[in-house]
Formats: structure tokens, sequence, C-alpha cells
């Protein structure tokens, strides 16, 4: 309770220095409380790709650390008496670690932040080993580490990505360390030194944002069936701001809060995040800013990760078979079929495909949650679920529709099961079905089981209708509802 009483202050008085959009942002960076962000500000910023930047994880912590790590190592190789007599680098490391392990409990050591500081850690214990911080093996060590104390982090997104992302930077930074270089020329003056240095911090900047965002767009397509379309140039306007205006700010305001002058930085910090903010507006409220994709079949994702690793792990001419395991992914993407209805369990949103376009049956209420994962997993997108109608042919008993010779139909009551009876329909109902129902009238199918098989997709094959559930027979788990016998 006093760590949370400590975190709200902080999150007070920075907003307080900076009460503005900026200030909101700041709170969250530094305090992992985003209660102070308005809503508007929260969907651009996701619409526009740059929702992570809310979220304490493997940014922040790379960005905190990296810094910490070169600031005290500059320090103190330029004090001779130190540098002299005792190892700089790992005193740095030691340093970042501290400084980083702080930032933890600070900011509310949530799993992302969690997971991101076990692979800081192992990075800056290869330095104090004397081993490579930036490696594969490395990298395998910390999966291997997050993996054993969460275990159910795998099939996290933010798992996923955070390591999919790090290790495209780890296959970059090896292939550009083995890459020849040019001979050393004559050391240029303190300007052109200047500039040459910063070309190549922001271009550095650059070169990583467009790794990591090509290294995790497979992931968010597959798990969230959106694609942000701005999202590259965001983060790549974003990241020279993150890292050489934001990150230094916060830094000063640290060392400067014990002696109360931290505002003057915090207003600094708080001015880059309301010009992040105001790039994230640009891009995010562009009615073309996010692109729903239909969520890719298993094996198109799975292929496509394999593609990812195989181009990391695998050096010289072999790498490019990956650019092939690649083009397969997205071949069996684009020819794989789409379903024709889809519905939860709980009938609270049924998609259906016309001759024509979409059609929606939602049930009455606020909560718009299943009408919405649904639809993204069709690639409908939330302006366009918001214009589907229902089939014309709905009443108080259900909704029937045609799609080229066969009839669907949506029961809720007994009358609508005696209409869809009289038409030989598909049905998908949760009213109950008295015995012989479906051997007494001519129904193509009868879906009735919604409690014990949850939801479902419906395909049309050239063999007749495939139908998919959410729960497969012969799989029993301790939630299964009690009752319920599986094939």
């Amino acid at each position: 309770m006093q760590l949370a009483a400590l975190r709200a202050d902080l999150a007070a008085a920075i907003v307080a220095a900076a009460p503005d959009r900026g200030g909101a942002i700041a709170a969250a960076l530094v305090t992992g409380d985003r209660s102070s962000i308005d809503a508007d500000t929260n969907a651009v910023l996701r619409d526009s790709g740059l929702g992570h930047l809310l979220s304490v994880s493997g940014i922040h912590m790379g960005v905190v650390g990296g810094l910490v790590f070169a600031v005290l190592m500059w320090v103190l190789s330029l004090i001779p008496p130190i540098a002299l007599r005792f190892p700089v680098k790992k005193i740095a490391a030691v340093g970042a670690l501290v400084v980083l392990a702080a930032y933890l409990i600070v900011s509310g050591s949530s799993v992302p932040a969690l997971r991101s500081f076990v692979m800081a850690c192992v990075a800056f214990g290869a330095i104090l080993l004397d081993r490579p911080a930036i490696s594969m093996r490395g990298l395998a060590l910390a999966a291997f580490i997050v993996v054993l104390i969460f275990p159910e982090s795998v099939i996290e997104p933010g798992f996923q990505m955070s390591f999919a992302a790090t290790m495209a930077l780890v296959a970059l930074f090896e292939m550009l360390k083995r890459a020849p270089h040019e001979p050393a020329l004559p050391t240029p003056g303190p300007l052109i030194g200047a500039l040459q240095a910063t070309t190549r911090g922001i271009g550095g900047v650059l070169l990583i944002s467009l790794v990591a965002g090509l290294a995790t767009d497979p992931f968010a397509i597959y798990h969230f069936q959106r694609f942000s379309i701005y999202s590259l140039p965001a983060n790549l306007i974003t990241a020279p701001i993150m890292s050489f205006l934001v990150a230094p700010a916060a830094g000063a305001a640290a060392v400067l809060a014990p002696f109360g002058w931290a505002e003057p930085a915090l207003q600094v910090m708080a001015s880059a995040l309301d010009l992040v903010a105001a790039v994230g507006q640009t891009f995010g409220e562009r009615p073309e800013a996010v692109r729903a994709l239909p969520r890719p079949p298993d094996a198109a994702f799975v292929l496509c990760v394999l593609a990812l690793i195989w181009g990391c792990l695998w050096r010289g001419a072999l790498r490019w078979v990956g650019v092939v395991m690649f083009a397969g992914s997205v071949a069996v993407y684009a020819t794989a079929p789409q379903p024709i209805i889809a519905f939860d369990g709980d009938t609270r949103a049924i998609y259906a495909r016309g001759d024509d376009a979409w059609m929606l049956i939602a049930a009455p209420g606020r909560s718009t949650y299943a009408r919405d994962r649904l639809g993204a997993m069709l690639g409908i997108s939330p302006p366009a679920i918001e214009r589907l109608a229902p089939p014309e042919a709905c009443g108080e008993g259900g909704c029937v529709w045609r799609r080229g010779a066969r009839t669907f139909a949506f029961v809720s009551d007994e009358s609508g099961l005696a209409r869809a009876c009289e038409r030989g329909a598909v049905v998908i109902t949760r009213a109950p079905v008295s015995d012989g129902f479906a051997g007494r009238c001519k129904v193509g199918a009868l879906i009735d089981d919604l409690d014990a098989r949850g939801g479902g997709l419906i395909y049309e094959t050239a063999a007749g209708l495939q139908i998919t559930r959410a729960l497969s027979p012969g799989v029993q788990r301790p939630w299964t509802p009690r009752g319920v016998v599986q094939e």
C-alpha cells in the first residue's frame, strides 16, 4: 500500500508539473498509471500504432537501461583514478541494473515490465561475465528464464512480439558486425564529427524501428486482426523523440528531483511526449489509418514464424530460404477460405454473408465486445461494423436469410423453429429444441449446442458446408460445463 501511495503521489506530481496530455503520458511512462490519459489520446495512439508506448515494456526498459549504462560508463571513463583501476564497464552495468530495478518497482511491476527486466538482467549479466551482451545465445537464455518464471506468457502476444522484435534486432546487429568496414578516414573537426555522430545515431534508431516493426506485424495481424497503415512512419518519427528527448529528460528529472529542481526537466519531457501525441493524432485520425484484416489460418501464421526464425538464425545464402517460406505463408493466407457465418456462444453477435454483403444480427445492449471481436476476425473494420444491417426477414422469432440456394436462420423461440423447419434452413438457436426435431423437419443443420461447444464459423466448400466450433469434441477441461458429454 505504501508503494501504491508512492506511485500515486509521483503520478500526481508529474501531472501537476505538466498539466496537459504530455504530462499524463509522462505519468504513465514513469508510474504505469494511465488514468490521466483521455480516451481520444488513447484512441489516436492505438490507431496510429503508437499504443505500445503507453505500456511500460521492453522499449522503455531498453531506453532507460541503455541511457544509464552509456552515461555511467562515459562519466566514469573521464575520471582517471577510476578508469585506470576499476572495470568501468561492469560498474556501469551494475548501476544500470539498479536503476532498472527501481524503475520496475515504481512502474508497478507489470508482467511485460518484469519480462523486459529479466531480459535486461541477462544482457547486463553477460557484461559482468565478460560475454557478448547482444547474441542469440543470450536471447535464448532470456527466453528460457522468462518461460521458467512466467510459463503462461508463451501464449501472450506481448511475449511473442517482444522476442520476435529482439531476435530480428540481434540478427541485424550480427549482420552489421560482420559487414566489411571502410578504411578509417582522418578524424574530422568537432562540428563535422558531431554531425556524423548525430546522423549515425538517428539512422540507427530509424533502422531499429523499421526492423522491429516488420518483425512484429505478423503477430499483430494474427492476434488482433488489425493493421495500422501508418504504424511504420509514426514509429520512425517518434523513435528519435523517445530516445533523444524523452529518456534524457526523464533521467534528468530523476537526478534533480531530490533537490526540488525536477519541474523544468518534467516539462521538457511532457513537451516531447505532447509532440509524440501530435504525431499519433496526425496519423491516427486519418479515416484509412486502421485496416481490418481477416485472421490468418494457423498454417500461414506458423509458416511465417518459421520464416522469421529461419532468416534470423541462419547465416549466408541459407538465410534467403526464409523468403521462400514467407512467400508460402502469404500464399496460404491469400488463398484461405473465408467463412460465410460467424457466431459467438452467447449469440450476442451473428455475422452472415449474403449474396451481396455482410449482415449483422446483434443482441440489444451496451456491450459490443463480441460484435467487435468477431468482426475483427472477419476483417471488418469498426466503422464498417456500425453500418451493417440485419437481414430483411427478421421478426420476433428470429431472422432468415438466403445465400445462393441455401437458407439460413437464427431462431430465438419455438415459432421461429417452426418457420425454419418449413424452409429446410441451417438453424442456429439457443431455444429449447424438442426431441426428434431434426428428424421431423427438413433441417440443413441444427446448431443448438452452444453451451457445450461455444461459437463457431461456417464455411462454404465444394463438398458442402463445413462448420468449425470453438470447443473441439473430445476435449475436456476443468471449466467445461458439468453434464456435457464430449464425443
